[in-house]
């Protein structure tokens, strides 16, 4: 129950210091557009605190850490890669040879 409670609070922490950048960030550089930052702060903590404060009630519930399964489940969620996005480098079309065929 403790692991789940501490992992909880890491994902707020995370959120909140994600939200804090964003906000910095944005107002130093008086950017007005969109960015991705914005949805780190929202992601990070409804998908991390608050999936986790759920677990932690239904721990309390049916006492889930009995089950052998719920180490499997931190081993596999802390695992998991982020799917990886085409950056500018990997997404450029290669350069297309000029053409001497004179008519």
């Amino acid at each position: 129950m403790r692991k789940i409670l501490d992992t909880a609070h890491i994902y707020m922490i995370v959120g909140l210091i994600g939200g804090l950048h964003y906000r910095d960030i944005t107002k130093a550089e008086d950017f007005t557009g969109d960015t991705q930052l914005a949805v780190v702060h929202t992601h990070v903590l409804a998908l991390g605190l608050m999936f986790f404060l759920i677990v932690l009630a239904l721990e309390k519930l049916f006492a889930l850490t009995a089950l052998p399964l719920v180490r499997w489940f931190f081993w596999t969620y802390k695992r998991i890669p982020a799917t990886r996005t085409a950056d500018a480098t990997t997404a450029a079309p290669a350069p297309v040879a000029a053409s001497t065929d004179e008519r």
